[in-house]
């Protein structure tokens, strides 16, 4: 359960130094908490975009580091996930 942006995981997350209950507004730490469920997905749930990108749809998501992430997860897998790209914000360009 996720509780004012935190959650107790049970286990340390290394880019968290090493708490139990990290901040998840942190790509790294969202890497470290995904590579110890099943599926890779700490949600244990398909998002709206992985759906869409698995039914042939180009998928992007804007915002703030962590809280983006978290809408697709898989995409910021160290492990076991797709190889998504993460731009900084002053990189993101619309064609």
């Amino acid at each position: 359960m996720i509780f004012s942006n935190t959650i107790y995981t049970g286990f340390p997350s290394p880019n968290a130094n090493g708490s139990v209950t990290p901040f998840i507004e942190n790509d790294s730490v969202l890497g470290d908490i995904d590579e110890k469920f099943p599926g890779n997905n700490f949600l244990d749930e398909e998002s709206l975009l992985a759906y869409a990108r698995g039914q042939g749809f180009n998928t992007a998501a804007v915002g703030k580091l962590g809280p983006v992430a978290i809408q697709d997860v898989t995409q910021v897998n160290r492990e076991g996930g797709t190889t998504g790209t993460i731009p900084t914000p002053n990189t993101i360009i619309i064609d």
